[in-house]
């Protein structure tokens, strides 16, 4: 007996451990467009599943959205068994579930699909017929997989074997999301939130400015998370008397305060922090360099997969922002991108999105040369320098630019132009609401607006014109 009790609680421990965290972030940001847009969610599976099918309509669509706000549009594919049983007496039960989605299914609504085999055919047919009207769908399978997975926007595989487990880690998964929605009404809700209101007649917008990491890609989201232990470990090296957490403040304050700007500038602090506790600093490049190759480790495989094509690129992009900077130049906006990337670096993760047609205005990057040697004082001049050099050479007036981003810098230099300066809060690793110490630093950099994304562009749209 307390062998199997073991064995199966490792089992299910290991696979709860291996739960992708990013198809998590997927499946919740599926549901929440889906809430936002009113559309429906549709769920189904079979024996035991369907057990955990109409478990997760109940939990969610009761617990999933509260404080006044509308509910979920829920509904289990498995809950009828008069019009289950005559679908598959009078048609065939291969076609259970697609028969009722051909009735009541619309584009923009979310399948979600639960199967230990992840083989079904009923479930199969389903996930054809919802890929055929413009819906998303959310799989959960065990056995490494199964047609169910194949096409499918968000997916949860385990290796698990045993039908129990795989039913048990089906319903925690099921029940983690709707403890997500409950804990985080915050970020269901999409709007614009206007700090300094404006006179929209002061502004005659025909050019935007766009950052890039953060702002608009995703590929590097993450990169703090590199970037300060590193420096850390560089000034604990020094034998500074400091503590840990001491250490982790200064680094998180100043890599924080310098985002926006070339990643050079950081490790010009990093090299002033080291001189000033006695030691002898590298070359602020030689830091850059190990920092990037720290990240390029972090983010090969995303880039690799981007190459291959295994990946849809607008997995890695804001949510929106490809449909709003398309929206703009409909509307006659050029549109640029400046960042503290470096310039090569920067040229070729816009092609991985497929980022490059939509900036007509050009793409700018970080540039070392302009930095190294530069005074303290004058850091904050480089990007301003870009810009003002953007807009000398474009004939462009500060009344005439718009700009969106999500570090201090960019912000700040496009209000005190007098340019109209909107910041883009974006939760990165969630990809939905709002990074809540992002949106605290742009607002006091200047941001007269705050948005969350882009994945309501009409109200962008609205909210600027």
């Amino acid at each position: 007996m307390k062998e199997l009790l073991n064995q199966y609680t490792a089992e299910f421990k290991e696979a709860v451990g291996k739960i992708d965290e990013v198809e998590f972030s997927k499946a919740v940001r599926l549901l929440v467009q889906a809430w936002r847009k009113d559309r429906q969610v549709f769920v189904a599976g079979n024996g035991g599943s369907a057990g955990s099918a109409n478990h997760f309509v109940c939990d969610f669509g009761k617990n999933a959205v509260n404080h006044g706000l509308r509910r979920f549009r829920i509904h289990s594919l498995c809950d009828n068994p008069e019009v289950i049983t005559a679908i598959g007496n009078d048609i065939a039960f291969e076609e259970i579930f697609r028969f009722q989605l051909q009735n009541a299914m619309r584009a923009g609504d979310v399948l979600i699909v639960i199967s230990a085999s992840g083989n079904s055919p009923d479930l199969v047919n389903a996930c054809t017929e919802a890929k055929a009207r413009g819906a998303s769908i959310i799989a959960l399978s065990g056995f490494g997989g199964g047609k169910i997975c194949d096409g499918a926007d968000a997916r949860f595989i385990t290796d698990m074997k045993s039908y129990e487990r795989i039913e048990d880690l089906h319903m925690m998964i099921l029940h983690m999301i709707v403890c997500w929605f409950k804990g985080h009404q915050e970020r269901i809700v999409w709007d614009v939130e206007m700090v300094k209101p404006w006179d929209k007649k002061a502004y005659d917008i025909k050019y935007a400015l766009f950052d890039f990491d953060g702002t608009v890609s995703l590929i590097r989201q993450g990169w703090q998370g590199i970037m300060i232990p590193y420096f850390e470990e560089v000034l604990r090296a020094t034998g500074t008397t400091e503590t840990p957490e001491e250490i982790h403040e200064l680094v998180r304050l100043f890599v924080t305060d310098l985002t926006g700007k070339q990643t050079i500038f950081q490790c010009i602090r990093l090299a002033e922090e080291v001189t000033a506790r006695g030691g002898t600093p590298l070359e602020p490049i030689e830091y850059k360099r190990e920092y990037l190759r720290r990240l390029e480790e972090r983010i090969r495989e995303r880039k690799a997969a981007l190459t291959a094509g295994t990946v849809n690129p607008d997995e890695w992009i804001v949510p929106g922002a490809k449909a709003f900077v398309h929206a703009l130049r409909e509307r006659g906006i050029k549109c640029y991108l400046a960042s503290g990337t470096d310039e090569q670096d920067v040229l070729h993760e816009a092609r991985l999105l497929g980022l490059e047609p939509y900036f007509d205005g050009g793409i700018w990057g970080a540039r070392d040369d302009l930095a190294i040697g530069r005074r303290k004082e004058d850091i904050k001049e480089i990007k301003a320098e870009v810009i003002r050099d953007m807009i000398e050479r474009q004939h462009i007036q500060p009344h005439e630019l718009v700009s969106f981003g999500d570090g201090f810098v960019e912000v700040e230099l496009v209000a005190n132009l007098g340019g109209l300066a909107i910041g883009a809060a974006t939760n990165e690793a969630e990809r939905c609401g709002i990074d809540a110490w992002k949106r605290s630093r742009l607002i006091v950099a200047g941001a007269r607006a705050i948005i969350p994304d882009f994945s309501e562009p009409e109200k962008i749209i609205e909210t600027i014109f």
